[in-house]
């Protein structure tokens, strides 16, 4: 399946209205020339915060989006950690392809959290914890960590939310 998101970006850095790179997208942004500022889900915490904070100060939507890898790619170049559009009308299409990815993705992470759910309802697991999350940026570990956690819950190999296979093999080697 082709992504939309990369293929527009390739388009827009084909006709010149991508800046990539974390000096040249600062500047795209407090030169209010940002339309749309993208930034790699594996950017440290500072990153996120320092362009968080420099988007909402400008009223710049910023999404997480992606990898370093897949950014570069889509752009033709090496990894790059953020990027910025700069042409309103490119950043609008943009922004309706992640919006619709994210809608796909909070609906696929409903039906895990509702699996979870059942699971809980059915009696497998006491206290557990629901971590039907909704937000689109959860990364694919963390859903495959739920869905452990669900086939943990519906064999009933929980207590207290927690898949305990860890602590039962270091009391088995505690007990030795």
């Amino acid at each position: 399946m082709v992504n939309k998101v990369y293929s527009m970006l390739g388009l827009a850095e084909k006709g010149g209205h991508v800046v990539s790179g974390e000096f040249s997208t600062e500047r795209a942004i407090k030169g209010k020339k940002a339309r749309l500022v993208i930034l790699a889900s594996d950017a440290s915490e500072n990153t996120r915060k320092h362009f968080s904070d420099m988007c909402a100060w400008r009223n710049i939507r910023m999404y997480v989006y992606g990898n370093k890898e897949e950014l570069g790619h889509a752009i033709g170049k090496r990894m790059r950690v953020n990027l910025a559009v700069t042409d309103t009308g490119l950043a609008e299409v943009i922004q309706e392809r992640l919006e619709e990815q994210n809608a796909e993705l909070a609906a696929s992470e409903r039906t895990v959290s509702r699996e979870f759910t059942d699971a809980s309802a059915a009696g497998n697991c006491s206290a557990g914890k629901d971590t039907g999350r909704e937000d689109a940026e959860l990364a694919a570990s963390e859903r495959t960590v739920s869905r452990e956690f669900t086939d943990a819950s519906a064999a009933g190999n929980c207590s207290a939310g927690k898949d305990t296979g860890r602590e039962d093999a270091e009391l088995e080697w505690r007990e030795r």
